[in-house]
């Protein structure tokens, strides 16, 4: 089975391991776009669920992972985010061509109809797996605009479409 995808771009969409080029907007050099879309699979305190994860990449050596609550998650399912970062390192970790370490983690979550809310999620590598680090840090509303402008995010239930597609 071949790869029908024969032209990979910046901002490819990915599920698990095909990427699918969605439509391309023109955007300035200096703005970092989506590198990969992916809904993961992981075991969070409440069990098995699921998480929007996208990956940016504003450094040649580094990685900022947002990860967005589904309307269908279970109440506090990202508040384990050692469990949600390792299992992502294990499925994506060797595609990256980052260290887990260069990774900037933050949670993205609320209705996604109102003004976004971010927490920067103070994770820390150990050498062998993720581990809580320092304290999580919500960003405030300017934080959040600042964050925003300096990445192309789109909406939620847009990426979920295109990754249905796929």
């Amino acid at each position: 089975m071949g790869n029908r995808d024969s032209v990979i771009h910046e901002c490819c969409v990915a599920r698990r391991t095909r990427l699918v080029v969605p439509e391309h907007r023109p955007l300035p050099e200096s703005i970092p776009r989506c590198r990969f879309a992916h809904i993961q699979h992981w075991s969070g305190l409440g069990g098995p669920t699921r998480t929007l994860v996208r990956g940016y990449r504003p450094t040649r050596d580094g990685l900022v992972v947002i990860a967005s609550e589904l309307s269908d998650h279970r109440p506090g399912s990202v508040e384990n985010f050692a469990a949600l970062a390792e299992a992502f390192r294990v499925d994506w970790g060797g595609r990256l061509l980052v260290a887990p370490d260069a990774i900037t983690w933050f949670a993205h979550h609320g209705d996604h109809t109102q003004p976004n809310l971010f927490t920067r999620i103070g994770l820390r590598w150990d050498g062998a797996r993720y581990v809580d680090g320092t304290a999580n840090h919500r960003l405030s509303a300017a934080e959040a605009d600042t964050f925003l402008r300096d990445l192309v995010l789109d909406p939620v239930p847009e990426v979920l479409a295109q990754l249905r597609v796929a």
